[in-house]
């Protein structure tokens, strides 16, 4: 290349027609330079680098050409979504003529849509949602005599040196506050699910798992899951309530058949009973042996200070012209009477606790049985439908204006997201 063509290439891409630019261009010096335009002959390498420039500079101005024409269709969608929303939202009146004037224009989808979906809900609740019947029995927990006893038992032996606290422990599960608890347990619900009801929409007398089941036995290998799955349905079906200060409590039961829900209504409390037995019987065992096991050792106590006593008489015969023998018999008198009065109160708690094991009373007290309920809580249908139909109502209006809003700014949308694109790529 020669330096006329140098000098022509660096004037027009880089504005340098001095000796001093055409230098600083290159990193050389202006000497350099000057041999260069004596000889009219430039080397290949500077020719090469000067290739390089001129590339560099048309891809440079390549991107910012792109980056502006981006910049300025973006600015005229923005112009037009402002100008758009400036003459959209004027007012209120403006705003209901804009929208009728596009349900207008798709009237049949205004009018098809809401039906077809109403129809759809419609057929939902007659035929695909189960019923629910409620029913509710209020109940009185009734004062645990166990309790009682075991305080009164607890402070008698108190007085004697005893701790019977362990034994007394299982009178808090049949305490009134744990009646919530235990209806809204596990154990309850799994016995429930094995329990056999009479179903009028079977015609036939199963098990409540399969009645929940639809109708269907549940097969042994997947009976855990199922099972578990059942009782929480189960439980979410049953709740207990408690007015502040009072004792009386309300079971409410949720069932799809209105007798359905009487009968678990009634077999909760049968089963609460069950379970307060259960734990009562726990309680009196423990009572009967740690009584037993104490009263056998106060035996053992009160047969050896008797011994003593009758030893110590056999020995002195002239216990009353002596102080010191009237003093000491005085102290193995009162022994054989300590022993004494604390037999007798073990033998007496051990007959109570006899006369309770065999006269056990129902935990629960039923002030309100449950009534056949004659409607149903839920669904309510013609609501449903209602509120089906309204929904559906403005969903169809909201489709309407969608779909106008997209069909009118399609294209500047295809634009901005083009050159979204483009300038991720760059």
């Amino acid at each position: 290349m020669t330096f006329e063509d140098l000098k022509k290439e660096l004037e027009s891409k880089f504005g340098a027609s001095k000796l001093a630019d055409i230098a600083k261009e290159f990193d050389v010096t202006p000497q350099v330079v000057s041999n260069w335009k004596a000889r009219n002959q430039v080397p290949y390498k500077y020719v090469q680098l000067l290739r390089e420039k001129i590339t560099n500079l048309n891809r440079q101005q390549n991107n910012n050409d792109l980056i502006g024409n981006l910049r300025h269709n973006i600015g005229n969608v923005l112009d037009l979504t402002s100008t758009d929303k400036h003459e959209e939202f004027p007012n209120f009146e403006d705003i209901v003529k804009s929208l009728l004037r596009k349900i207008s224009d798709n009237i049949q989808l205004f009018y098809g849509l809401p039906i077809i979906l109403t129809i759809i809900v419609a057929i939902h609740v007659q035929y695909f949602v189960e019923p629910v019947y409620i029913t509710d029995l209020r109940f009185l927990p009734i004062s645990n005599q166990n309790s009682s006893q075991i305080s009164q038992l607890s402070s008698v032996a108190a007085n004697f040196g005893f701790d019977i606290k362990r034994s007394s422990k299982n009178s808090r599960l049949s305490s009134a506050e744990m009646f919530p608890d235990i209806i809204k347990s596990r154990t309850l619900a799994k016995k429930l699910l094995d329990e056999k009801f009479i179903s009028n929409s079977y015609q036939d007398t199963l098990r409540l798992s399969t009645i929940l089941n639809g109708g269907i036995p549940i097969a042994k290998k997947d009976s855990v899951v199922k099972i578990n799955r059942l009782a929480k349905t189960v439980s979410s079906n049953i709740s207990v309530t408690k007015p502040r200060g009072s004792e009386i409590q309300t079971l409410v039961v949720r069932a799809n058949e209105p007798k359905l829900a009487v009968d678990i209504a009634l077999l909760i409390i049968d089963f609460v009973n069950e379970i307060q037995r259960k734990f009562q019987n726990n309680s009196i065992k423990e009572k009967k042996i740690f009584i037993n096991g104490r009263a056998s050792d106060v035996t053992r106590s009160l047969k050896k200070a008797e011994d003593k006593l009758k030893d110590f008489r056999e020995s002195n015969r002239a216990i009353l012209s002596s102080p010191f023998l009237m003093l000491e018999q005085t102290r193995l008198l009162r022994e054989v009477e300590l022993q004494t009065e604390l037999y007798i109160t073990l033998k007496s708690q051990l007959e109570l606790v006899k006369i309770e094991e065999a006269g056990r009373l129902n935990s629960v007290e039923i002030l309100d049985h449950p009534e056949v309920p004659f409607f149903k809580s839920s669904p309510n249908k013609r609501f449903r439908v209602i509120i089906g139909f309204l929904l559906s109502l403005v969903f169809t209006v909201l489709l309407i204006y969608v779909k106008s809003r997209i069909h009118s700014s399609f294209t500047s949308i295809k634009n901005i997201i083009f050159g979204i694109i483009i300038c991720f790529i760059l």
